[in-house]
């Protein structure tokens, strides 16, 4: 059988991070594709991961730090599926054999059905617990559809109803909410105009069954006319218009009633005030998206708006109650990192799209397979980017490590050549043994990892970069070592850049200057600075007093805490993955994690500068007042006797057993404040300057990464997925047969 004679396409993917390694996972996936391409991943520094990255400390148990805490969610179809077919190829290649983690789920990644949030209750702090129920499939299956999701979403909102009813008393007695006569008439009528067209409408209530508004709500949405507008003529899909008006009018109604029938029951009653807040948000979400005519207009039609004032004009009583902040911190959505204010009060800096916050509540909440949310059981890095290394690795593509990108030059709208550092050169005896050049993981435990510092023994540089102390993967280190132009025709064909939004400033100057769309994005699109710290204790969480369910299972992510480190997820379930002496073993480790502020001008990257210093500093004053005055509402059994708001030092797991705060220095501190590792914000008003993974605006350029635009258009994993996956298939589409004229 004759083989293809085509050239090979060279694709160079420029970072290592979730968008890159999907791009190339994806392209690694069409039949017979090493006839095709040629892929090479270019990366900074020692270890693949971007803002996922992560090191084992070899000096201190091999312990995990990571970049920042990551949960993934059950919606994360397209990252789970890469992830699934990953976890099987190593298993089919007898790759990892001895790893603990043979499957994807529930071995490497385990479910998680709940969340809990801090509410500030009568100027005391109080956590708020929230359970999840499993849903029908597994991650990594086809997501419920946007009418699906809103169905989950009023059934949910249903079982929180007949919770207020439960608790509400009396109170609920004084108006009527069951057995409204207006509202029966209005459904009497509506169904009689249905009828009239030859529409099929909501069913009339029985004689005996008496239902709520919410109730009937849930009945008119479900209803074949409201949901198939698309192939119903004009006159049917005004109708259907009616119907969503109706909609948005009887959930109106029955918020404005409720809310009438409970408020001076509300700050005395934990459950009654927890059930409202969920019912409040819910429902004024369902009637904005009726009202505002999403399902037609697209989400996307109100992206102009922040998310909170959104609700808030459409009727949300608590536009920054702790559910709204909660979901604010966890996507670090604070302009310049201004995270100013109080409880209950909305920070200056607080923005997040309406429609792209609205969508992607949707589907974290009712659109997700398996479980709420599923935990790592060990860090980012083992579970996640040494499988995809070694199982690309094994394909065939190539990996060039210490290669720091400076930047591209264009040519008539190609990218001409790549400008880059290579920072370090393995050793002649290295390659001597291993001709693919530097070798990045350890293995501990049966895990593939990356070391927190690379391996120097390996490289020639290694006596120099120790001696000087050099942080390769710093914008500010100063380090230079051997220039490298890669050329185009020569060294590749397409670019993929994979290299996050914060540092295309610097490396892009020629395509921001030749494109205004590129000006405008990275003018418009904004990041911002994060600050993290773990702690390994004494103690586990449960022992210091942070609650659990009545099964007996802990609530291990927080949100909503004091600003700005207002996030905590307990990751004790790593621990056994790192290598401990047993008499200093850890019991929890927790991770305290937040947006960071704008404090001063971010110098030019290249220069060699302390600024990574200076904010190292101001985050290690941040975690240091955190500990000592903001403890006892997360662990009132984990305080020092002396200062009940205070954390006992004593139970910082120190190996250079020092005294009182100074046992801090012994845990790790994070500051994300490299171009590159700045959180991507999907602030109001911004999306639509966003460029998609194909449409470049550069003929050999495609993009990847959660700063594109991609279809869900929020810093994680799976906006980083989906772009990597939609970059692959612009690579497939160019190479594919052209249509015939």
């Amino acid at each position: 059988m004759p083989t293809s004679t085509a050239k090979k396409e060279k694709i160079a993917i420029l970072g290592g991070g979730v968008g890159s390694m999907t791009t190339a996972w994806a392209l690694t996936r069409q039949p017979a594709w090493q006839e095709k391409y040629e892929i090479t991943i270019y990366q900074l520094g020692w270890r693949l991961g971007g803002k996922g990255a992560c090191g084992r400390n070899a000096d201190i148990g091999e312990r995990i730090e990571e970049h920042g805490p990551h949960v993934w969610f059950g919606f994360y179809n397209t990252a789970f599926q890469m992830l699934r077919d990953c976890y099987q190829y190593l298993k089919d290649h007898n790759l990892t054999p001895d790893s603990p983690f043979q499957l994807c789920i529930p071995e490497a990644m385990s479910p998680l059905d709940h969340s809990s949030a801090m509410e500030n209750v009568g100027g005391a702090w109080k956590p708020w617990h929230i359970s999840f129920p499993p849903r029908p499939g597994t991650p990594g299956d086809p997501m419920p559809d946007v009418w699906e999701q809103l169905l989950y979403a009023l059934d949910w909102l249903l079982n929180h109803e007949e919770t207020i009813r439960q608790k509400g008393g009396a109170n609920l007695e004084k108006i009527e909410l069951r057995n409204n006569k207006f509202v029966i008439w209005l459904g009497k009528a509506y169904r009689f105009v249905c009828k009239v067209f030859g529409l099929e409408a909501a069913p009339p209530p029985t004689e005996t069954k008496q239902e709520s508004l919410l109730a009937r709500v849930s009945v008119i949405a479900a209803s074949p006319h409201v949901r198939e507008r698309h192939v119903r003529p004009v006159h049917h899909r005004l109708l259907a218009r009616l119907g969503d008006k109706l909609i948005a009018y009887l959930l109106g109604l029955f918020l404005k009633r409720l809310r009438e029938a409970i408020a001076d029951l509300l700050a005395t009653n934990d459950d009654l005030r927890h059930a409202w807040q969920i019912l409040d948000l819910g429902v004024t979400n369902v009637r904005g998206i009726f009202a505002d005519d999403l399902l037609n207009a697209g989400f996307e039609s109100i992206n102009r708006e922040d998310y909170s004032k959104w609700i808030e004009r459409h009727g949300c009583s608590e536009p920054w109650s702790p559910l709204i902040e909660g979901l604010y911190d966890a996507c670090f959505a604070f302009v310049d990192g201004d995270t100013a204010g109080g409880p209950g009060v909305r920070p200056k800096g607080a923005s997040m799209e309406a429609g792209t916050t609205l969508r992607g509540m949707l589907q974290m909440f009712f659109g997700y397979c398996g479980s709420y949310s599923y935990k790592m059981q060990s860090g980012m890095g083992d579970t996640i980017f040494s499988p995809i290394y070694l199982a690309l690795r094994d394909q065939g593509v190539n990996f060039k490590f210490f290669h720091c990108v400076k930047e591209l030059t264009l040519q008539d709208r190609f990218i001409e050549t790549i400008e880059m550092d290579v920072q370090a050169t393995a050793k002649p005896s290295v390659l001597a043994q291993h001709p693919d050049g530097y070798q990045p993981l350890k293995w501990i435990n049966g895990l593939p990892c990356w070391p927190n510092q690379p391996f120097l023994d390996q490289l020639v540089e290694g006596d120099q970069l120790k001696a000087a102390k050099i942080d390769l993967e710093s914008a500010w280190s100063g380090w230079s070592n051997q220039p490298l132009t890669l050329r185009r025709g020569v060294d590749f064909d397409k670019v993929v850049l994979g290299i996050s939004l914060g540092a295309l400033p610097s490396i892009c100057r020629q395509l921001i200057a030749a494109d205004s769309h590129w000006a405008k994005m990275v003018r418009e699109v904004r990041t911002v600075q994060t600050q993290s710290f773990q702690i390994w204790l004494k103690k586990t969480a449960e022992e210091m007093g942070w609650a659990v369910d009545p099964a007996g299972k802990q609530f291990d992510l927080m949100a909503g805490y004091v600003q700005p480190l207002d996030s905590f997820a307990d990751m004790s379930q790593v621990l056994d993955k790192e290598v401990w002496p047993p008499a200093g073993k850890p019991l929890s480790v927790q991770y305290i994690f937040g947006p960071m502020a704008e404090t001063e001008p971010m110098p030019e990257p290249g220069t060699k500068s302390d600024y990574p210093e200076r904010k190292l500093a101001e985050a290690k004053k941040a975690a240091l007042q955190y500990l000592c005055n903001c403890v006892h509402p997360l662990w009132p059994k984990g305080v020092s006797a002396a200062d009940p708001m205070c954390l006992d030092w004593n139970l910082l797991v120190d190996p250079f057993n020092k005294s009182n705060e100074q046992r801090f220095d012994s845990q790790y501190l994070r500051v994300n404040v490299n171009p590159s590792e700045r959180y991507v914000l999907s602030a109001a008003g911004t999306g639509k300057f966003r460029l998609a993974p194909g449409d470049s605006k550069f003929r050999n350029l495609v993009l990847a990464g959660d700063w594109t635009r991609n279809g869900f258009d929020v810093g994680c994993v799976e906006a980083g997925a989906l772009s990597g996956t939609l970059a692959a298939a612009a690579i497939a589409a160019e190479r594919g047969p052209k249509p015939q004229p």
